[in-house]
């Protein structure tokens, strides 16, 4: 049977051998790039320290000029058993520089899989190379798409490049689109490793459509998911409804607004988004809720995975665009200094137990789909929350096939007496 049929009819429910995707991680802001051809190496570290403390991190100086002249991600499926697929994730740069100091050297030493061999300049280690390639063997669990380390077996988070066909039967999820392990987030004297809660409501649409080789993904089959504020309700002393507006007006996506008590205490509520908890059991990881009574009062979203609690950290403008047909991540964006690393950037590539971060700071990227053998063309099969839709549309296809058939068997013979 036809492997392109098969996985477009399931909507990449199960994934077969041989799905290949290819990304192109480009600059979408002109203006930063100028302004990291102004920046020092030097700076540039300083700037990763400030960000993220002392996570292990790879930087990547820029895109362009004084950095890689291309960056490529790609998602092959090496095989498939049962209900887990194999997939081999290569991160390509071309005509690259790329700088780590200390045991961050020796973690890319460890990467590349060979022996490198890098420069001293003022006092970072830099390595330039006209190809330079990154390779991990990930195991995804096609049930819960939860994500493996094939050699390791750490736990790498939940997998961002396909939804879940449980997803996609939802008007609205949330997906964990990245962990970072190192860093620290602390609340009432606990230290919690920090995470992206990602909001995708299948009603919004973005608004270009997305051109990959020969097939066109109109706009209208696009979903968007955004990076969740990580709070349940915060409350704010000395403030009113107009002075917090902005947020909640920023905020409104997700459900949020601003509800104000008088004497200048208003709360920005956004525990409407608890409504789709009960519809996340599918997922690797669940949702529990902590309070916090300090200098403001708040209800934070900490994400339980494997054995850990991440906060779900607001504040952070990361972007991804899904098709609602197929399910595939047609693009995702990280806009702004102030981002985490998304899981194709960080979680995804960790060595043993210590997360790698390969950052383009202060560049503004976007990882956009330009390459797939899946087929992205076909009749429509039905939209989220209308599954029996596509259920319908294979059934519909199972029986033509078995009409057709019968039309060209040869005629029964039968016996008795005609009427």
């Amino acid at each position: 049977m036809n492997f392109a049929l098969i996985l477009s009819a399931c909507a990449l429910a199960q994934p077969q051998q041989g799905l290949y995707l290819k990304y192109e991680i480009t600059i979408v802001d002109r203006e930063a790039t100028s302004e990291t051809e102004q920046l020092s190496i030097d700076s540039l570290t300083k700037e990763l320290n400030e960000l993220f403390g002392k996570v292990p991190s790879i930087l990547f100086h820029g895109i362009g000029r004084g950095g890689a002249d291309k960056v490529f991600v790609e998602v092959n499926v090496v095989e498939v058993k049962g209900n887990v697929c194999l997939i081999n994730y290569t991160i390509t740069l071309f005509n690259a520089s790329i700088l780590c100091e200390g045991e961050h050297c020796e973690i890319l030493k460890r990467l590349a899989r060979k022996e490198i061999s890098m420069e001293e300049r003022g006092g970072k280690k830099v390595l330039d190379v006209s190809r330079f390639y990154i390779t991990k063997l990930l195991l995804v669990n096609l049930t819960n798409n939860d994500v493996t380390d094939y050699e390791t077996g750490r736990k790498l988070g939940e997998w961002i490049f396909w939804l879940n066909p449980k997803d996609l039967q939802l008007n609205e999820t949330l997906i964990m689109g990245g962990i970072l392990h190192s860093g620290v987030f602390m609340l009432d004297s606990q230290n919690f490793s920090m995470s992206i809660l990602l909001y995708i409501n299948f009603n919004l649409t973005g608004s270009v459509d997305y051109q990959i080789g020969r097939a066109k993904v109109g706009k209208e089959r696009t979903a968007i998911g955004l990076a969740h504020p990580g709070i349940l309700r915060i409350r704010f002393y000395g403030a009113t409804a107009r002075d917090v507006g902005y947020l909640a007006e920023r905020w409104r996506v997700f459900g949020c607004k601003a509800v104000d008590f008088g004497n200048r205490t208003t709360d920005i509520d956004c525990g409407s988004i608890k409504r789709i908890f009960t519809n996340l059991s599918h997922k690797p990881w669940r949702l529990v809720e902590l309070a916090y009574t300090g200098k403001f009062s708040s209800t934070f979203i900490l994400v339980e995975y494997a054995g850990s609690e991440h906060v779900a950290v607001p504040f952070v403008p990361l972007r991804l665009v899904y098709d609602k047909r197929t399910g595939l991540l047609l693009s995702a964006s990280c806009i702004g200094r102030t981002c985490l690393p998304p899981a194709h950037l960080s979680n995804y590539l960790s060595d043993r137990y210590i997360n790698v971060s390969l950052t383009f700071l202060p560049h503004r990227t976007e990882m956009r789909l330009i390459e797939t053998n899946a087929v992205l063309e076909l009749p429509e099969l039905g939209g989220p929350g209308r599954a029996d839709e596509r259920l319908h549309w294979a059934v519909s296809a199972a029986v033509a096939v078995a009409a057709l058939a019968l039309a060209f068997l040869p005629p029964r013979r039968t016996s008795g007496r005609r009427a």
